[in-house]
């Protein structure tokens, strides 16, 4: 047997366990009672234990694996397509497969693709993933994050990534609103292109109306509103393939 010396002598702490006896122990006392601790060679860990009224009392213990850890990622916009890159370290035998997971709100996530894990001497490892034609999406924001699954059923998430999607119809802004003398109508083009403004009064009845040619990018025109009688009015722009309606309101 394996004595220790406490403060008040020495007691039997530990009988020899045979298929263990190539370990390296390691002894400390907790609570007045001797503790042994045996990193075996199985990856289990004996410990805590004590011995009492003639009988070993040593629990085996699991030695965990160190979760997969995420390095980096990043997520970015190409053209109408989210790519996403991740690298990751603590790979292992275990290790499965990745979910890229997305969302409209940043809290409810559905998985869209599995990646299957490869394998590399060091344990680390590169992946990336593709969404595609995320602008026929109705959210103004999409957040990603990465969920990495051991065959076990074990998983931890990445970070949660966001990435803002194109912007619907013009961006339009009227301004000011209300109007006194003149109102500004800025609007936004993908391309250069023929745009028709058209004002109508609460009737219907057509106030202006003009044919511009747009340039790529942001566009300002300018109504003269001083002869205009106060009240609301509807602004319609319109290109072949976009129409958009604004409200106006005209004040003395």
């Amino acid at each position: 047997s394996i004595t220790t010396t406490l403060p008040s002598g020495t007691i039997p702490a530990f009988e020899m366990i045979s298929n263990l006896v190539t370990a390296n122990y390691q002894f400390g006392v907790v609570d007045g009672q001797a503790v042994l601790f045996n990193p075996a060679a199985n990856d289990q860990l004996y410990g805590p234990g004590f011995y009492r009224n003639g009988n070993d009392h040593i629990l085996p213990l699991a030695m965990g694996v160190l979760p997969v850890t995420f390095l980096d990622f990043t997520l970015s916009r190409d053209g109408n397509d989210a790519l996403l890159n991740w690298k990751v370290a603590n790979q292992d035998d275990l290790t499965s497969y990745y979910e890229i997971e997305r969302s409209t709100n940043g809290q409810n996530f559905s998985a869209i693709k599995r990646i299957a894990a490869s394998r590399t001497p060091d344990n680390t490892a590169s992946y990336n993933g593709r969404d595609l034609d995320i602008d026929k999406l109705e959210a103004p924001v999409l957040f990603y994050r990465i969920k990495q699954v051991d065959a076990d059923g074990r998983f931890v998430y990445s970070p949660i990534r966001s990435v803002r999607l194109a912007a619907k119809g013009f961006e339009s802004i009227l301004y000011p609103n209300p109007a006194v003398n003149q109102a500004r109508l800025s609007f936004h083009l993908k391309t250069a292109e023929r745009v028709e403004i058209t004002m109508f009064d609460i009737t219907g009845r057509v106030m202006e109306r003009k044919v511009i040619t747009g340039v790529k990018g942001f566009n300002v025109y300018t109504f003269n509103t001083s002869g205009l009688a106060a009240g609301t009015y509807k602004i319609m722009l319109h290109t072949d393939d976009t129409a958009e309606t604004l409200k106006l309101l005209k004040t003395r």
